[in-house]
């Protein structure tokens, strides 16, 4: 979906996008400088966690027309997939959102030091409000398969 929103592209660093439980993905971005990303998962269950902004990287307009996430300076960040749990296979997806000006996701855990953080389904129409009331951005989903690849 785009609203009058910054130039995005997305993609991940498989294709098909599917990844054996445990291994490490990254999202590369590209977009307008100036905008402001954020990177969220939606799991199987439509429960969302925010992966970007985080601690590590604090939330500020982008000063680049690429965004690699996480990035490789920064080796303690890292995105691992894992399926849900009892399940063998999940289809995930990441929803990478760029907009001209910041927007509140702070209901939202941050994935980060475990492997699995559960919030509320009812965050995600949370998160469409968000984006119902945003004026200016950009949107992209990229779907992703964790578990047996074949």
């Amino acid at each position: 979906g785009v609203k009058n929103g910054p130039a995005l592209g997305a993609r991940l660093d498989r294709n098909p996008a599917c990844y054996e439980p445990g291994s490490r993905a990254q999202i590369t971005v590209d977009t307008e400088i100036g905008s402001y990303l954020y990177i969220l998962n939606v799991a199987a269950d439509n429960t969302v966690t925010i992966d970007y902004p985080n601690r590590w990287l604090p939330e500020k307009p982008l000063n680049d027309k690429q965004f690699i996430f996480p990035p490789k300076a920064l080796q303690k960040l890292v995105l691992e997939l894992y399926p849900m749990p009892g399940e063998k296979l999940s289809r995930e997806s990441f929803k990478i959102i760029s907009s001209k000006e910041p927007l509140d996701f702070s209901f939202l855990k941050v994935a980060e030091d475990r492997i699995f953080v559960g919030a509320e389904a009812a965050e995600l129409k949370k998160v469409l409000k968000v984006l119902q009331n945003a004026k200016e951005y950009s949107e992209k989903s990229l779907s992703y398969i964790v578990g047996e690849c074949r």
